[in-house]
């Protein structure tokens, strides 16, 4: 006879429902081992994903002839030495502010290395 709850497929099991010790199947999960990475692999991967982020950070990031204007005021530097500073030629950085052109490849992450710098920074650069 079967208890109160429960149904036929019930009858003839042994305490605990068949499930084992603990009242419930362990059953082990199917994962993917992990393989160990050796210490030059992570710098490895680590490098590929700070280049990711290097390279979304310039999508995200704008670049604007006003901004360097702002910069070179704020630094109080002339032109001549905000370009020395930058590392590009006075031309170069004309036809940035005349909208000619646009710092790309290491002027472009130069020019937002150079967003924080403090003006005692940039004296000390350019040896003033």
């Amino acid at each position: 006879m079967a208890r109160v709850g429960q149904g036929a497929a019930h009858e003839g099991v042994g305490p605990g429902g068949g499930r084992g010790a603990f009242g419930s199947q362990h059953k082990k999960r199917n994962r993917p081992k992990r393989s160990r990475r050796s210490p030059e692999q992570v710098v490895r991967d680590l490098e590929a994903q700070i280049e990711e982020l290097r390279l979304k950070a310039h999508k995200t990031r704008s670049f604007s002839p006003d901004q360097v204007r702002a910069e070179i005021a704020r630094l109080e530097l002339t032109v001549a030495e905000y370009a020395e500073l930058m590392e590009v030629s006075q031309a170069t950085l004309a036809r940035w502010m005349k909208q000619e052109t646009r710092p790309r490849g290491r002027n472009l992450d130069r020019w937002f290395a150079l967003q924080g710098v403090t003006r005692e920074e940039a004296r000390s650069a350019l040896g003033l």
